[in-house]
């Protein structure tokens, strides 16, 4: 203070302005493990969040949330073709239910599953459903060691409680048309062969065997008319399965019950040839029923 004189005098007091609180909500995380994305999320008033995710890019599949609670949800990711990778970006959001959201991205590629030469697969393409719900196996191969054309008694086992779906059978790469009598389109391992149409059993001939060691083991065969011998690698046929209950359930084969199964012969059927690996030990071989 200055007076009209030109005398001073000054004084002072401290204070202190603390920052506003934040109320909205916050995404502090996104991670992704095993095939599986988490988000969690914070909100200083303690309000309930609420999720959402939406695939950005890449060719993937995006589960429903699951295993949520009021701060953190997670989802299952995986590739629409397990045979083809892809790169792929998501976005997440947070919401505390007043209109304040957050958002964040992650991003990452999967690679393609490779089959082995002269293995066997039975591939889930979905790792869980409900009890009552399908889901569809595909059968492929690995380079083969020999040509063939006919894949006999491929013994597909699985616990007690998957059974096989009726009208499901499906030769080739998957589809919307059951193979019934008849396989169009003739695409995948026996398109490649040139097959110009299939000797296939009736649909209820597709029946399960009890094992006794509380597996079942379902039959299928692959009978191509017209069409030459090739190495072949890729999709042989796929199905569905019904799961009666809840539970964890493992795909294999059996490779041999009073005659030889799960083989595969060339066009003069004189010699049996059998996959090198049918153990079927891999990531896609599991399915959680809920």
């Amino acid at each position: 203070m200055t007076t009209g004189d030109g005398r001073q005098a000054s004084d002072r007091v401290n204070f202190y302005v603390s920052a506003g609180e934040n109320f909205f909500p916050v995404l502090e995380s996104l991670s992704i493990d095993n095939g599986i994305l988490t988000a969690i999320g914070s909100d200083n008033d303690g309000d309930s969040l609420y999720f959402d995710a939406y695939v950005l890019s890449g060719q993937i599949l995006l589960g429903k949330p699951f295993n949520t609670t009021e701060v953190s949800a997670q989802w299952k990711v995986e590739l629409s073709d397990k045979f083809v990778g892809s790169g792929w970006e998501i976005q997440v959001f947070v919401g505390d239910g007043t209109g304040a959201s957050d958002s964040g991205k992650i991003s990452g590629a999967f690679e393609p599953f490779h089959l082995e030469p002269d293995t066997l697969y039975a591939i889930a393409t979905s790792d869980r459903t409900s009890a009552g719900g399908n889901v569809r196996v595909v059968v492929a191969t690995g380079d083969t060691a020999n040509p063939f054309q006919y894949v006999n008694g491929c013994g597909v086992v699985c616990e007690n409680g998957a059974s096989y779906a009726s009208q499901t059978f499906d030769v080739g790469n998957p589809d919307d048309t059951p193979d019934v009598g008849s396989a169009n389109p003739i695409d995948g391992v026996w398109g490649d062969m040139g097959a110009t149409s299939f000797l296939l059993a009736p649909d209820n001939f597709i029946t399960g065997t009890d094992l006794g060691n509380g597996m079942s083991r379902t039959d299928f065969n692959v009978t191509p008319l017209g069409g030459s011998d090739i190495t072949a690698n890729g999709i042989l046929f796929s199905f569905e399965y019904t799961f009666a209950s809840a539970g964890t359930y493992h795909l294999g084969f059996e490779a041999v019950n009073i005659v030889s199964r799960t083989y595969y012969t060339d066009a003069s059927q004189s010699e049996d040839f059998f996959w090198s690996d049918i153990s079927n030990d891999h990531q896609y071989n599991v399915i959680v029923v809920e």
